[in-house]
């Protein structure tokens, strides 16, 4: 609970941050009065209504998805690296959300759309590829997952040269991962797809912590894995999917959010709600480094995170060849 909150506090203090961030600086006065209504019409108000409040919220929405997904997929693997976007899911939704943009029109709710759809029968591919007998091992559900990511990874490539010119340039800006140009329809399709497949996941929690225990001892108590497994799959899916359709995809998150969460709890329990708060935290201060970059450099969130990623996998690494 305390850890909850502090990550709360952490959220509500970065947002104002953020709020107050970009080319106009905005004082707390000037962002309070904003969000009240108090200083209506004037440039302040429409600058954090518009354009500022939209970018916070979807982050946080964002963050806390892939923080959620993430904590879900390690367990189930049983190992730190098996996150969505190592597994290939993210690439998946990615595929849907090209085929929307590219082949059809750009519009949030219909790119959302085709990336839950495309994300969920990659799931349900990789699910049927990794399992052997009644078993769907962790190491083996990640090196199909890859194998199938690698795949989608080159269909994606394909989409971009042989689509429209337009549409491709458009494409190509969604793929980088971005906060910039967030409005309203992002917010809501972002908490839509976190309101509608975090419950379930939450309702599976007991189940899911029995499961880490191995498969064996679940079912000994009265557990269905494989039921289970396939329900808490396609709900993680769906909120990395909709996730990475409102945004783009968003490397280091999913990945590095659930295990943070571990160490600052101190918890053997699978770290659900405190992966998404801390999902969104990290999110939140992506987005305020790639803001305050020098030289006026704004880089997109998913340069940023994958930056980031990339320092913390090296960390992660040599930890464990010192131990």
């Amino acid at each position: 609970m305390a850890i909850g909150a502090l990550l709360l506090a952490a959220l509500a203090v970065l947002a104002v941050i953020l709020l107050g961030t970009g080319t106009l600086a905005l004082s707390p006065a000037q962002i309070l009065g904003a969000l009240t209504g108090s200083g209506d019409g004037d440039v302040a108000s429409k600058v954090i209504n518009r354009v500022r409040l939209p970018r916070v919220l979807t982050a946080m929405a964002v963050g806390a998805s892939l923080g959620m997904a993430g904590a879900v997929f390690q367990s189930l693997s049983r190992n730190a690296l098996g996150s969505p976007d190592v597994i290939g899911f993210t690439t998946g939704a990615a595929t849907g959300a090209l085929v929307q943009i590219i082949l059809v029109e750009t519009d949030p709710i219909r790119t959302a759309a085709a990336a839950v759809a495309s994300g969920m029968l990659t799931a349900i591919v990789v699910l049927l590829l990794a399992r052997r007998g009644a078993v769907v091992g962790g190491y083996r559900l990640i090196l199909v997952g890859i194998g199938v990511g690698a795949t989608l990874a080159g269909i994606n490539t394909m989409l971009m040269v042989v689509g429209d010119i337009d549409r491709t340039m458009s494409a190509q800006v969604w793929l980088a991962g971005s906060l910039n140009g967030r409005n309203w329809g992002h917010v809501w399709t972002a908490l839509v797809g976190f309101c509608l497949f975090a419950p379930p996941v939450l309702m599976l929690s007991r189940r899911l912590g029995v499961m880490e225990m191995g498969e064996d001892m679940a079912r000994q108590l009265g557990v269905g894995v494989s039921r289970s497994r396939f329900w808490l799959v396609l709900a993680s899916v769906g909120l990395t999917s909709v996730a990475t359709a409102t945004t783009g995809p968003i490397a280091f998150i999913a990945l590095a959010a659930p295990q943070i969460a571990r160490k600052l709890t101190g918890s053997s329990d699978v770290p659900l709600v405190s992966g998404a708060l801390t999902g969104a935290v990290l999110l939140l201060v992506a987005d305020l480094i790639g803001q305050s970059a020098p030289f006026a450099l704004y880089m997109p969130i998913g340069l940023t995170t994958g930056l980031l990623g990339g320092v913390y996998l090296l960390l992660v690494l040599t930890q464990r060849r010192n131990a």
